[in-house]
Order: structure tokens, then C-alpha cells, then sequence
């Protein structure tokens, strides 16, 4: 799915949020709305994968190549400051420079950093922007696939390469610091910040309704035409299937899923999954297979279910529940998926059920 020569491309293990589980219903053909309405959708290639932005206009309200054009600069922007792959970027010059040396970071950066700062506390370093070290030694990074268990020393000596509590993130001026080697990837909130630019850039050229995705991280602002809430499906996670386990109403809201079941290896008949927790240094070993987050910023639900997936069932409830994050997540019982929901994903979906009716 991600192509190697793309900017911004595979985090680490930690953040295969992509489309992993989410599937776009976009319902495009406007069947019984305002005729002097319609959507019009943008599309194309980013971050190693593809965008879509549909937008709910009055017929030629704009010109879509206009709008295109400046999305694209915006995403090429994002590359260029956050992308691991291209030598040039802000994080990768900031990968070569000096220990205890302070670096200056865009504004951008800096606002990315300081959300992954902050899941890494807040989940006591199940989520960690340093993880790369851990994902290249068993196989889930830009590297490419080893399919066999690393030797408990190698585990252990890349563990010692990462740990966010050796960063130290400055607002003025705006600065990270490195207070051991460590090598940052944004990958697994860069996606849906993303998004996040996106949408605050259709605010600005005054559109009240869109649905942008980036890899299956979305981003919702008003409705249809007719009024219809904007709808997503999470999907089943079934690796040879894509069957849909329910549909979720987006109303202002963003939405990203984080799961086990596509990106994973088997070795002497046991499974090894992409999440590593980086607190151990293996693949998670709960049963927890897919997360589903709703959030206020793309960013926000991008990086929490990366989070969450770590963490898993009883760790990520607990969590959710204290912090009020909006969660679905699904467990893989002996005969059958279980499905997990906390107080807030329950009453978002209490709030819009009846704005949502078909």
C-alpha cells in the first residue's frame, strides 16, 4: 500500500493507522437532495497513499483546480517538514543534528510534536515518536520484512536507541532538543494533521460542508446534500475480507482506525503482529485487533488510536473512560469478536442517531 519513493510513508510500526479500518461511504450519488446542491471531489497521491475531499457546494461555487492546487501545496509543505524520507525535510535534518543541541521547528512541527509528547506521557510510553529503531529490527519499517523473532539482545539493545523522555520541546523560540540520539518519525500523527490542514484550509476559502480523508484518516464538517450526515463503515477485521462491521455518522468530527490484521508475520505457528508496544520491545500480545477513535482534529484520533491499539482492551478502556476519548474498539474472543465501547464513543452515538437516520 505505501509506495517507498513517497514522503512521509510508514511510521513505524506504531502508526499503520492508514486506512487500515476505515471505509469511506462517501454515498456520492445525491439521490432525493436540493437539486441546487452537489459534491465535488478532489483526489490524488500524498504521504504515500492518496487524499479525497469532497465537498458539499452549489454548482461552480468553485474552481476545482484552484482548490486543488492549493491543497497539493499544503500537503507538499507538510512533506517537507515531517517526512522521514526526504533527506531535506525538518525532521530529518533534525535526525543528523548534534545531541544536546537546540533546533529550531516550524510552527507545524512543533504543534505535531507537542500532541505526540503529550500521548507519549499520557500513556506512559505505549506511544513513542522514537519507536524506529524497534520497527526496523522486526521488520515493519521502510527496510523491509525479516518474517523471524529478533534475538532478545538486539530487542534490547534497540530499546536502548529510543525513549521521547530524551526530548526536550521548547515553544520560545520554538525548539527540540535531544538530550541522547534518537531518531523522530511523525508518521503516526502526520497523516491526520494533515487532514487537520486540509479542513482548516477549506475554512478559509469558506466552505461549511467537506469530507477530507487522507489513508483513512477523516475529517467531517457539516452534511450532505439534503442535511444527510457524512457516514463511514469500520470495518471487519478480516485480512482476505472487507466486509463492514458497522457505520458511524460523522458530524464535525474526525475519525481514524488502528488494527492488527493487515501488516503483521508468522513464525513457527505464532503470530507476530506491526504494533510493538516500545515498553517491552515485542508486538502486543493482547487480544485487542482494532480501534476506531472520534476526535475533534484528525490529528487527535490518528494518534489515540495508535495509542490504543497499544495498550489495549482493558489499559486503552480505562484510559478512554478517564479522559473522555470517543473509542470502539474490537477483541478477538475464541469463537467470536467482541466489541468494546467507552462512555463517549456511546453517547456520541446517542447524540447524532437520530440526525443520521437515512
Amino acid at each position: 500500500m505505501l509506495r517507498r519513493q513517497e514522503l512521509i510513508p510508514h511510521l513505524s510500526q506504531l502508526a499503520q493507522n492508514f486506512a487500515l479500518g476505515l471505509v469511506i461511504l462517501l454515498s456520492l450519488l445525491v439521490s432525493g437532495c436540493h437539486p441546487a446542491e452537489s459534491i465535488s471531489v478532489l483526489s490524488g497521491n500524498t504521504m504515500g497513499t492518496t487524499y479525497r475531499v469532497s465537498i458539499t457546494q452549489a454548482p461552480h461555487a468553485i474552481d476545482p483546480e484552484v482548490l486543488r492546487k492549493e491543497i497539493e501545496i499544503k500537503l507538499i509543505k507538510i512533506n517537507s517538514l515531517m517526512s522521514t524520507y526526504d533527506s531535506d525535510s525538518e525532521i530529518s535534518r533534525f535526525n543528523r543534528a548534534a545531541v544536546n543541541h537546540p533546533f529550531p521547528v516550524s510552527k507545524q512541527t512543533f504543534e505535531v510534536l507537542q500532541f505526540s509528547l503529550f500521548l507519549s506521557r499520557s500513556t506512559r510510553g505505549a506511544f513513542d515518536p522514537t519507536v524506529g529503531p524497534l520497527v526496523d529490527l522486526w521488520g515493519f519499517g521502510p527496510l523491509g520484512s525479516i518474517q523471524e523473532v529478533p534475538e532478545a539482545s538486539a530487542i534490547a539493545a534497540a530499546k536502548r536507541k529510543i525513549g521521547y523522555g530524551s526530548l526536550f520541546l521548547t515553544s520560545e523560540p520554538a525548539t527540540l532538543t535531544a538530550r541522547q540520539p534518537r531518531r523522530l518519525d511523525l508518521s503516526a500523527v502526520a497523516k491526520g494533521f494533515a487532514v487537520d490542514q486540509i479542513g482548516a484550509l477549506l475554512d478559509q476559502n469558506g466552505h461549511q460542508s467537506y469530507l477530507v480523508e487522507i489513508g483513512g484518516e477523516l475529517l467531517s464538517k457539516g452534511s450532505k446534500p439534503g442535511g444527510v450526515p457524512w457516514r463511514v463503515a469500520v470495518e471487519l477485521p478480516e485480512p482476505q475480507l472487507r466486509g463492514i462491521l458497522r457505520t458511524v455518522p460523522l458530524i464535525d468530527k474526525a475519525i481514524a482506525t488502528s488494527g492488527d490484521y493487515r501488516n503483521y508475520f508468522e513464525h513457527d505457528g505464532k503470530r507476530f503482529s506491526h504494533t510493538l508496544d516500545p515498553r517491552t520491545g515485542n508486538p502486543v500480545t493482547h487480544n485487542l485487533t482494532s480501534v476506531t477513535v472520534l476526535a475533534d482534529t484528525a490529528m487527535e484520533a490518528d494518534g489515540w488510536a495508535t495509542a490504543l491499539a497499544v495498550l489495549g482492551p482493558d489499559e486503552g478502556l480505562k484510559l478512554s473512560n478517564q479522559l473522555d476519548i470517543a473509542t470502539l474498539m474490537l477483541v478477538r474472543g475464541e469463537d467470536a469478536l467482541r466489541t468494546i465501547e467507552s462512555q463517549a464513543f456511546k453517547e456520541y452515538v446517542s447524540s447524532v442517531s437520530e440526525q443520521a437516520m437515512p
